[in-house]
């Protein structure tokens, strides 16, 4: 199985009483989901949850496909289900995250990111988000160290770098700006 499966084994109730069965599906969920097969991929995690309405990873990986097809209400409804399942998972709260960011409620997305930091401070894609959160808010220096952060943690993490190649020209053009108009 995928590497997944060992995050699986630390869920209290994901695991619980599973069937082979269960796994297979929820195996297959994700990989349509990694595919973007969104159809597919709700139809496995439907069955998953079908045998075991309470399994939070299935109920998460649905607000994943939730998100990524932009149904953010949806998305929200059941990261929040994951979390009433498992208030400990901090997983959902990245979900979470990036609904709101994506519906405009800035600070309600900083507040699960930052809450995902108090847990693992070196987790990238909460990271991620706050540089996201900060860049829209015009928080450019704040962006730029969020999205170092990420570098440092990540260095190979495509997004953040052009992100900061980006954030670097429009700083570098300010700076010009600035100079023409005090000189």
């Amino acid at each position: 199985m995928r590497n997944w499966f060992d995050f699986l084994k630390g869920r209290k109730n994901a695991h619980k009483n599973s069937k082979p069965e269960e796994f297979r599906l929820l195996d297959l969920g994700i990989k349509y989901l990694d595919k973007k097969d969104y159809a597919r991929a709700l139809s496995e995690l439907n069955r998953v949850l079908a045998l075991s309405p309470r399994n939070e990873v299935a109920v998460l990986k649905l607000g994943h496909v939730y998100l990524q097809q932009k149904k953010y209400s949806e998305a929200i409804g059941q990261f929040n289900r994951a979390l009433e399942i498992d208030p400990e998972f901090i997983d959902p709260h990245e979900g979470l995250g990036f609904c709101y960011f994506e519906q405009g409620r800035l600070e309600e997305a900083m507040e699960k990111f930052r809450y995902m930091l108090n847990a693992n401070p070196d987790n990238e894609r909460a990271h991620f988000g706050l540089g996201l959160c900060y860049n829209t808010k015009q928080e450019h220096g704040k962006a730029m160290e969020a999205f170092q952060r990420v570098l440092k943690i990540n260095p190979r993490h495509a997004q953040a770098k052009e992100v900061i190649k980006f954030l670097s020209k429009r700083q570098s053009g300010s700076d010009v700006k600035e100079k023409n108009v005090s000189g």
